[in-house]
């Protein structure tokens, strides 16, 4: 319920080692904002958005293509489900990501949604971590 119903809750894990793995992760990514950069990512499959407006697509898979090694560590996943927040690294420097989601309720952004947003700005502002805002509800033409 604190999750998915209020979204007092950045992460559910199904056990103390996965939780305290998931700490572990968020403070690397808030104390060492900037790690050492080498390019030297082994390609990937590269996700495209679909050219139809009608399709539904997942803009956490358009995020992770901008990303070191494709890493996004999402934060308040359970909760408005429109909008997504993230943690990542760009050439080795923190980022947040804060982007709407066309798989639920079409990339809505409701009041849920925009409380999430707005908490996630303090957030990456309470630490120092530049954003990145992201807002597209149909690919580009």
């Amino acid at each position: 319920m604190y999750a998915s119903v209020s979204g007092q809750i950045h992460k559910v894990c199904s056990s103390e080692k996965e939780a305290i793995a998931k700490v572990r992760e968020l403070i690397d990514l808030i104390c060492n904002q900037q790690i050492e950069y080498e390019d030297n990512e082994k390609p990937r499959e590269i996700y495209v958005l679909p050219q139809e407006s009608n399709k539904i697509y997942d803009m956490r898979e358009f995020v992770k293509n901008y990303l070191d090694n494709g890493y996004l560590y999402e934060l308040k996943e359970r909760f408005a489900k429109s909008m997504f927040t993230g943690l990542g690294r760009i050439k080795g420097k923190t980022v947040g990501i804060l982007a709407s989601q066309p798989q639920f309720d079409a990339g809505v952004i409701n009041y849920d949604a925009s409380d999430k947003a707005a908490a996630f700005v303090r957030f990456c502002d309470a630490f120092d971590i530049p954003g990145y805002c992201i807002l597209m509800l149909k690919p580009l033409q």
